[in-house]
């Protein structure tokens, strides 16, 4: 998924920020489908990534869209 993402974002040349991606998966064959992309964190991720850990996506995606460095963040133990 990660690929087919990086050539997504690379295609429409969007290649600082955050975007949403939503692909369908074939369960007869296992292959992708692409629906939409879109320059917004996606609705779901994003609330949980705020309730989780304090993540605000919009808010890193105005920063660089602003041409501004994301904030970084330590996260908890066992997270990647």
């Amino acid at each position: 998924i990660e690929t087919i993402a990086n050539s997504v974002a690379k295609a429409f040349v969007y290649l600082n920020g955050i975007f949403h991606l939503k692909l369908l998966k074939a369960k007869s064959n296992g292959e992708f489908f692409f629906v939409h992309a879109v320059a917004r964190p996606g609705d779901g991720a994003a609330r949980v990534l705020m309730a989780k850990f304090g993540v605000d996506l919009t808010t890193q995606m105005i920063r660089i869209d602003s041409g501004l460095k994301p904030e970084t963040m330590k996260l908890p133990e066992g997270i990647c």
